[in-house]
């Protein structure tokens, strides 16, 4: 596949300019834009040496955190590191088949991170709000994570971090909030202690000593150690109220009342108060550093330094960013990024991830698009201690029957996972009530033919016969399971189990099981109506239905919200005039959606009735609960409109009523998971002059006498005591838009009654036919394979058993079901899958067990199935039972991501063999990294001979590599331009320093100290006796060998035979691909079709920094005190591309890694070629392809170790500029970090534009045991133009047309020059410039590179796809 190259040429031309490259030259294959220079953490360094010039040595901290389906991620950043971030810890509690969203605070030591973390689905449940919250201490000086308790409440104010490094917690009886429970967490000991038991709700808890600060509508109570269940007041505002802290015996708090926000400070010792700051705004935003004053943002007038601070504004749209996080000190902030502001890579947020650094004192943004890297420290378990209002106790539940009706697991109940299109349509069709019917057994279900819209007849709605807009109900689906009904862990398209939401129990986890906790919510809609199994009002198979297909669990939900509207105007609770097709006027119906019509059964309804003027609790009060009344304390006067501004308000859904939140999903559609909008927006009415489509009542109007609230008194609801606390329940009409119809949003129709289901796109397609040859016994992980939802029939039926073993704690519970799944994808659409387990933890282990019927010994090619999703171990093990009893062991990779069958070899096996897989791994060492997958086994019945054929292909740097370049057309100049250029530079540094005296006592720049002098004084005498000669230097003293560039020379192979440090030791090369063909060669000679097999592995070596660069680190310390530079940093795809992230530690021994890149391999390809002495001969020809980038490199792409060698480069220089270093030994450090370090493209380190480096195999494995070139013109190995490569086949060297080679000289020389050219010479940027067809003579080295990575793409970019260089049209799979 040849491709345009004049675009590429261009921008490689501009680029040899060595300026920064236009953002508009074009990227690979999922490729980032460039970020620009001015945004990055160069500019942070370059600012904060302007603001805070002291910030080297500064100990402020910075920590901000975010969530997703593996756990919940903290990061730090650090003052002393420019506050680049590091991750911190992963907390997972356990596996939620969810996203994991937190609270967090910095305890006020800074010795501690205090988590709260709930699942997504879980924030929709009122119950789980009050108290289904999981609390965790993580220690900020190694990351450790520490269980505290379950239980805690999670709204706006209920995690708090007050001083003497504690933090308080807040737990409620009940969705109402008629206990508060206040816990006082010691992180340290991760232990929780009752500080506070009050009738009535609570928040904003701030400990001080032995009392605890607390807020009640605008009063601020305290409670005394000695009382802990009286609340007395010690202020009380006219507005709303915010505590910020208590600081030096002075409680701190912000009062916002008359259009003004203030702070003050009230001295608990003499009550009197004092302002500190007011802004001219009611929405101004405090903000309470750990470890200093509260700040207010946009603050007009100030009493004292420190309680002023700018509000932040986005540069690109003067849009005002809210503040996410505050460092400990007040000086740094991280705002949310707003939709309409795009990061440093150009992208605008789409999910609420980024982030921008914002000096406070100013408002200066100094940085978009902050990097976090999530890290591989992942704390695991849930709480063993539960809080509640009244106290805490042991966690325990039920696990031995499921309350929720359609169990998980079960093959005839997998779930297709409609795309955003298929559920947008069926909503407009079920609020048409004109969805199709179903035929029978749907999907491989059993049930009869049924119809959706008559099931759950959508019902008209009053005053006019309306319908429920579409909009609206999609917003529903937005917040109640992020628009989707399947597994989280199945693709739309696809399919497995149920979304169900909390089947095992909410205080659960993968250590326990409580069923009795169950929610039972299912599918898109989180239907929980008659869905528990002891519920008769709906039948089995009516919810099976409501489980399994997402227009009948669609319609369900509809129905539910429609008879909510029609009750509330039954009622006389309406928004407006009641128009239903007005979507603000659903405000009630979404409220009562979520919370319901009370009096509840918890609530006082001991008779069952339905709740109106007639049943009410014993005050008389009825209607919709406090839990969603926006004048709840839970929720804080002055928030923005749900994601009107930014995406991240997703990450923090509890500062929302459920109502304005599904309102804001309806402005703001939620996307797929390819970034597209999943629904059509609310439609803004012209007349709506406002920034947004939706308007929303003020919460006053929800807050008048007739609920017995007044919104201007400090208790706002007069019930907050005894059984009656806030039972200010709302039934009466309001009037928010007096011309709704002019300023009201609607709803758009897609689709109309009629309209066909849109066809689906799955994105992992199952494989309904075995392609083996007849005669193969093939073993399913299904009893009954026409058990899918994909397949239409297939062509086996199973001769053998499949049986799971699950493993039990010593009470019997069995907790390893948990992380076990189902996905439709694989051998006849069905594969079980589990998160991998540690053998120390046999409780999680899950076993499962071919055993095929076999009536006497034979000999058969074992084959596995490896299915497109569900597998991502590396190193699966399975045990093959042989028929003498003896058991093999083979560790496969699973991580190849599509359907194919793999080789476990040939075995003899007999009536009582088995193959039997766990998923304990043999390589990892954390569990929940990867899963294992039972998929279907195949037994092929053989007669011959197994072969294998093992090609290693591995890439050496050699230390007599000439590292001249081709200047000026080269993207290294300067100093590394050539060996005589490193040898003067060298040479002059290391001559201005070794000249020195060695100092006294007193430092000087005219002078040097001994440990400094001896650094120079060694490398310099390294820099004499490589000299500039490539080849005529001392053994391991080159010039490649001490700038850190060569692999040890005692590593270059020695004789004809691969050496074992090629495959052990990642420092002993550069990459290495290696591909294994395997197949039997019948009694006549030929292939046996079907049993030609491929095993495909690729790997990135590692790189040691230069040895005399870490000694002169450890000098510097010794003899000036300068501390090195922090080497450490997370990094993804490390030596192997597996989607795993690996922390780099370079302070132990100098090792940095290198990121592998995506690789390839193309399927067997059975083919037939001339034949040596005639005729032809079967052969196996198979195409692989790998690479990475070199860790210099990789490197560059973590903003944390960057800036700190910037920061001991510049603590270095600042030395010089006191004289009390030289000169020489300061520009040493810049140039170390110019050269090395650096970041920025064309300014910085050449580095920053290296290339990548590949291999590529072509070659057909032969019956006849030769091993031959695929074609004439494409050698068996194909290589970027370094390094250099030695080619193997089964140990032995191997020459490029794949005949044997008798010299240890590598295959084919690494060409530095080349390497580094740009146009008009060689290039490796941009996609290959392959070798034409018949092209003499054939070229082992290649221009490009196979994933098009261009020149400006940025260090940290990862690809996303590749194609080969020696035939783009060679079909392939991306592996990994």
């Amino acid at each position: 596949m040849r491709r345009p190259k004049a675009a590429a040429l261009a921008g490689l031309v501009a680029a040899a300019m060595i300026v920064a490259p236009a953002t508009a030259e074009a990227h690979g294959p999922g490729h980032e834009s460039p970020p620009p220079q001015s945004d990055s953490q160069q500019k942070v360094i370059e600012r904060l040496d302007a603001l805070a010039p002291d910030w080297p040595s500064g100990d402020d901290v910075l920590v901000t955190g975010s969530g997703d389906e593996d756990g919940f991620h903290l990061f730090v950043g650090r003052e002393s590191a420019s506050y680049a971030f590091r991750p911190l810890a992963t907390v997972k509690p356990f596996d939620a088949d969810d996203r994991w969203l937190g609270q967090y605070c910095l305890t006020s030591d800074r010795k501690h991170v205090v988590v709260n973390l709930i699942t997504s689905r879980a924030v929709n449940k009122p119950k789980y709000l009050a108290g289904g919250g999981l609390v965790y201490s993580v220690a900020l000086a190694d990351g450790a994570v520490k269980p505290v308790a379950a239980g805690a409440a999670i709204n706006s104010a209920s995690l708090r971090c007050g001083q003497g490094g504690r933090a308080a917690v807040l737990s409620y009886s009940d969705t109402e909030s008629t206990k508060t429970g206040v816990f006082a967490i010691d992180p340290a000991t991760a232990k929780a202690t009752q500080v506070a038991k009050l009738d009535g709700q609570f928040v904003d808890p701030v400990l001080d000593g032995a009392q605890t600060f607390l807020r009640r509508g605008s009063q601020i109570v305290r409670v005394r150690a000695e009382k802990p269940g009286q609340a007395e007041v010690v202020h009380e505002a006219k507005g709303g109220v915010e505590i910020a802290g208590v600081r030096g015996g002075k409680l701190e708090f912000a009062e916002r009342a008359g259009g003004r926000t203030v702070v003050r400070t009230l001295d608990l010792a003499d009550h009197k108060l004092t302002e500190q700051a007011a802004a001219t705004d009611p929405a101004a935003q405090l903000v309470t550093p750990a470890a200093g004053p509260a700040r207010l943002l946009g603050t007009a007038t100030a009493a004292r330094a420190g309680t002023a601070s700018a509000k932040p504004k986005a540069a690109q749209e003067a849009q005002e960013m809210r503040v996410r996080d505050v460092s400990a000190e007040g000086r740094m902030a991280l705002t949310d990024l707003p939709k309409a502001v795009e990061d440093k890579r150009g992208h605008r947020d789409e999910l609420g991830s980024d982030a921008a650094l914002v000096w406070l004192g100013t408002g200066e943004t100094l940085r978009t698009g902050v990097q976090l890297t999530p890290g591989e420290k992942v704390g695991t378990g849930v709480p063993a201690r539960r809080m509640t209002a009244a106290g805490e106790r042991a966690a325990e539940g039920n696990f031995t029957t499921p309350k929720c009706a359609v169990p998980r697991n079960t093959p005839n109940r997998q779930v297709y996972g409609p795309i955003a299109r298929q559920a947008a349509w069926a909503v407009d069709l079920a609020t048409l009530n004109a969805l199709p019917s179903r035929p029978a057994n749907y999907r491989q279900t059993g049930l009869p033919a049924y119809s959706p819209s008559s099931d759950f007849a959508v019902p008209a709605l009053k005053p006019g016969n309306g319908r429920v807009p579409p909009v609206v109900m999609n917003g529903v689906l937005a917040q109640e399971s992020a628009y989707k009904h399947a597994t989280w862990r199945a693709l739309p398209g696809s399919g497995g189990n149920p979304l169900i939401g909390d089947y095992y129990g909410a205080k659960g986890g993968l250590d326990t099981i409580d069923y009795d906790n169950a929610d039972c919510g299912y599918g898109i809609a989180q239907v929980t109506t008659g869905m528990s199994a002891a519920d008769t009002s709906i039948s089995p198979n009516g919810k099976a239905k409501i489980a399994v297909d997402y227009t009948e669990n669609i319609t369900a939900g509809l129905q539910i919200l429609a008879e909510k509207w029609n009750t509330l105007q039954d009622m006389g609770i309406r928004m407006n005039s009641g128009n239903p097709d007005q979507v603000e006027n659903w405000y009630f119906a979404l409220w009562a959606y979520n919370s319901g019509i009370q009096p509840s059964p918890a609530t006082g309804n001991t008779s069952g009735c339905t709740p109106g003027p007639s049943c009410t609790d014993r005050a008389g009060n009825w209607g919709l609960g406090w839990t969603n009344n926006p004048n709840n304390d839970s929720y804080r006067d002055g928030r923005t409109v749900f994601l009107r501004q930014s995406y991240a308000d997703a990450a923090r859904p509890w500062e929302w009523p459920y109502q304005e939140r599904v309102l804001g999903w309806t402005e703001t559609p939620i996307k797929d998971y390819k970034g597209d909008e999943a629904y059509r927006a609310a439609i803004k009415n012209p007349g709506n002059t406002t920034g947004g489509t939706i308007t929303y009542p003020d919460r006053k109007l929800l807050c008048t006498s007739s609920n017995n609230c007044n919104p201007d008194t400090a208790k706002r609801c007069g019930y907050t005591d005894g059984d009656l606390a806030f039972h200010c329940w709302w039934h009466a009409p309001v009037t928010m838009q007096a011309d709704c119809a002019s300023i009201c949003a609607a709803s758009a129709y897609v689709s109309r009654a009629g309209d066909p289901e849109p066809p689906g796109d799955n994105p992992w397609p199952p494989a309904c036919t075995k392609g083996l040859p007849t005669g193969t016994i093939i073993v399913d992980e299904l009893s009954s394979p026409n058990q899918n939802i994909f397949c239409n029939g297939v062509d086996w039926s199973p001769n053998g058993t499949f049986t799971l073993d699950f493993g039990k704690t010593a009470s019997g519970m069995p907790i390893s079901q948990i992380n076990f799944h189902q996905v439709a994808t694989g051998m006849g659409a069905h594969t079980w899958f589990a998160g991998n387990a540690l053998a120390s933890e046999p409780a999680k282990r899950v076993t499962g067990t071919w055993k095929p019927s076999l009536a006497g010994n034979g000999t058969y090619m074992v084959r596995a199935h490896i299915p497109t999703a569900g597998a991502s171990a590396g190193s699966a093990v399975y045990r093959i039972k042989n028929a003498n009893g003896t058991v093999t062991e083979r560790v496969i990779n699973q991580h190849e991501h599509f359907n194919h069958w793999k080789s476990l070899g040939v075995h003899v096996l007999g009536p009582g063999s088995t193959v039997e897989l766990s998923n304990v791994t043999a390589s990892d060492t954390t569990a929940d990294v990867g899963t294992v997958a039972w998929d279907a086994l195949a037994l092929v019945p053989v007669k011959g001979t197994y072969l294998e054929d093992k090609v290693d292909n591995v890439a050496y740097f050699d230390e007599n590599q000439n590292l001249d370049t081709l200047a000026p057309a080269s993207w290294i100049a300067g100093k590394m331009t050539s060996r005589q250029s490193i040898y003067d530079w060298a040479m002059d540094l290391t001559g201005q320093v070794a000249a020195k005296p060695v100092c006294g006592e007193v430092a000087s720049d005219q002078c040097v100290r001994a440990a400094t002098k001896d650094v120079f004084t060694a490398w310099r005498d390294n820099v004499v006796q490589a000299g500039t000669d490539p080849v005529n230097h001392p053994r391991g003293k080159s010039i490649a060998q001490w700038m850190g560039f060569a692999n040890a020379a005692d590593h270059r192979p020695s004789s004809a035979y691969l050496p074992d440090w090629f495959l052990n030791d990642d420092l002993a090369y550069k990459i290495r691909t290696q591909a294994t063909v395997s197949f039997l060669r019948g009694d006549d000679g030929r292939i046996v079709p079907g049993s030609e097999d491929v095993d495909y592995q690729h790997r990135t070596g590692n790189t040691h920094l230069p040895a005399w660069l870490m000694a002169l680190f450890g000098a510097l310390k010794l003899d000036y005190g300068i501390a090195p530079p922090d080497l450490q940093f997370d990094l993804v795809d490390a030596n192997q591309h597996n989607h795993r992230t690996t922390h780099v530690n370079g302070n132990e021994h100098g090792v940095l890694n290198a990121r592998a890149y995506r690789f390839g391999g193309a399927p067997p390809q059975l083919v037939q070629m001339p034949g040596a002495a005639g005729g032809t001969v079967d052969c196996v020809v198979a195409h692989g392809a790998g690479g990475g980038a070199i860790a210099l490199r990789t490197a560059l792409g973590s903003d944390y170790l960057t800036s700190q060698v910037a920061r001991w480069a510049n603590q270095v220089k600042a030395g010089r500029d006191l004289k009390n270093i030289p000169n020489g030994v300061a520009q040493t450090a810049l140039d170390v970090y110019n050269l090395f370090f650096d970041p920025h493209v064309g300014t910085g380190s050449p580095f920053a534009q290296a290339s990548p480096i590949h291999q590529e195999l072509h070659f057909a494995s032969c019956a006849d045991l030769s091993l031959r070139k695929v074609n004439s013109w494409t050698p068996v190995a194909l290589n970027s133009f370094m390094p250099s490569q030695y080619l193997y086949r089964d140990g032995q060297a191997m020459n490029l047309d794949g005949s044997a080679r008798t010299s240890a000289d590598p295959v084919v020389s690494g060409n530095y020059g080349n390497f580094t050219a740009l146009p008009p010479r060689q290039h490796q940027w941009g996609f290959c410039n392959r070798q034409a067809e018949g092209e003499q003579p054939p070229r082992g080295e290649q221009e490009g590179n196979p994933w098009g990575m261009a020149l400006a793409d940025p260090a940290d970019a990862n690809p996303s796809g590749m194609v080969f260089c020696s035939d783009g049209t060679v079909p392939h799979h991306d592996y990994g």
